[in-house]
């Protein structure tokens, strides 16, 4: 009986470890310890790997990358903000400050690197009252800007992130969020800046900022730093007891700049992880600029058709536009050959466009841009001088321009144009008193006719 056993477990052993592995598993994808996490392209949104992205989650001190958004949108880096007590007293006991007391008054721009470098939440709330007059109303300010950025799943209830069970976002749009403070040069200074001094204000001495980034702070020769050649643009820290640890990041290998988001992650943990889907994401993406000799306009029945008042008889063709420097991101290894492209007309006047050019590639969408037309600009108006001899040549139906004639022929172009519109109307009149005179004789026709019947 023992022999049996011990046959079929070994025989249970040989099989399962000839088991293939499914084709759909992706198996260079890197295993992180983070609950969710996503990395997208900062320039084109393309996301490259994810992990739960759309899971809602406590974002921590994250919640500051919104807060400083706003701030950016809103203010000038020089304006005063001055902090209340509410603003310095009303933040949870022991959470992350940089010492500010009520009546002490920061420039924004010095706000800014409290917020990213030393993520101080009464800094947080003194930016809210700046801005919105109170906290609440700067967060109903956060969440609604977060929906113009195409967050679905966000929620803001304060402006630093101290824990609240409404507060919540997802890794996805956080990665949308920090996408567009990327366009700011200013956040990019803020956010990659090792430390920063604080100069003596009108209630404390001068004090040194420095970077709870690791990846920033450390950006070589550190067992935190990223993978060389790799370049870290910008870095937010965040934790709370709920929230558990996250991470920001953004890094650029000098072609293309990625984002990463982890959350939901335990202590060092999020850096190991930030570096590992960094990695895997850089050496597996590149950047394509598949427009670069695209034909804008490859059929006749393609191009778009203006009339001129002046050339009804001849219709000009509009030229028609792309970017050509438009990129996409795509696997190192992708066939090109394989890109397609597709439009989807949608005629705008106002903005000159013509529709959407999709691009395709292994029938999935990876980019669109749109297809803009060129201005109409009639030919050029050749103007005679008024001394030029009569020439039938200029009423020329195919090229024809009034002020292009010269002052006998405008006369003469005026007078005809008179004189057959005074015959139209005369002939018009006539037809009109022939149509009244002839019902007229029918109607005293049918009148004696039917006298005649009765008789």
């Amino acid at each position: 009986m023992k022999k049996l056993i011990i046959y079929l477990v070994l025989l249970c052993t040989v099989l399962t470890s000839t088991v293939p592995v499914s084709a759909k598993q992706k198996t260079d994808e890197p295993k992180i310890k983070a609950k969710t996490a996503i990395v997208m392209d900062a320039t084109t949104g393309q996301v490259l790997y994810h992990k739960y992205m759309y899971k809602k989650k406590y974002p921590a001190s994250l919640t500051k990358l919104m807060t400083v958004l706003l701030t950016l949108e809103n203010c000038d880096l020089n304006e005063k903000v001055t902090f209340s007590e509410e603003a310095v007293f009303g933040i949870e006991y022991g959470s992350s400050n940089i010492g500010i007391v009520p009546g002490e008054v920061l420039t924004v721009e010095q706000c800014l690197y409290g917020m990213m470098l030393e993520s101080a939440n009464e800094v947080c709330s003194a930016i809210a009252e700046h801005i919105s007059g109170s906290v609440d109303e700067f967060a109903l300010l956060m969440t609604k800007r977060a929906k113009e950025l195409g967050c679905k799943n966000t929620n803001f209830t304060n402006a630093n992130g101290l824990h609240d069970d409404n507060h919540y976002t997802t890794a996805y749009d956080l990665s949308l969020i920090l996408k567009e403070l990327l366009k700011n040069p200013e956040f990019r200074k803020v956010a990659s800046a090792r430390n920063y001094r604080l100069k003596k204000t009108n209630k404390s001495p001068a004090r040194w900022l420095g970077n709870h980034h690791k990846m920033v702070r450390y950006p070589t020769g550190s067992m935190y730093s990223i993978s060389e050649p790799l370049t870290v643009t910008s870095g937010k820290t965040a934790f709370t007891m709920k929230a558990k640890t996250c991470l920001s990041t953004s890094a650029t290998n000098g072609e293309m700049e990625l984002i990463c988001i982890v959350m939901d992650d335990s202590g060092v943990d999020v850096y190991w992880d930030t570096k590992a889907l960094f990695d895997y994401a850089f050496k597996k993406y590149q950047h394509v600029t598949p427009l670069t000799t695209y034909n804008t306009m490859p059929t006749e029945e393609n191009n778009l058709i203006a009339h001129n008042f002046f050339e009804f008889l001849q219709p000009q063709k509009l030229d028609l536009t792309v970017d050509k420097d438009y990129v996409v991101t795509l696997p190192k290894d992708a066939d090109l050959s394989k890109i397609e492209t597709t439009v989807t007309k949608d005629l705008n006047a106002s903005d000159n466009t013509l529709g959407t050019l999709h691009i395709l590639y292994n029938n999935e969408e990876v980019g669109q841009t749109l297809v803009h037309f060129s201005d109409f600009t009639a030919p050029p108006i050749i103007v005679k001088d008024s001394k030029d001899e009569f020439n039938l040549s200029h009423f020329n139906f195919k090229n024809f321009h009034f002020s292009s004639l010269t002052s006998k022929e405008k006369i003469v172009f005026i007078a005809g144009t008179a004189i057959i519109s005074l015959l139209l109307l005369v002939f018009l009149l006539f037809y009109i008193r022939l149509i009244l005179k002839r019902r007229t004789l029918r109607f005293h026709h049918n009148r004696r006719r039917n006298r005649l019947k009765r008789r």
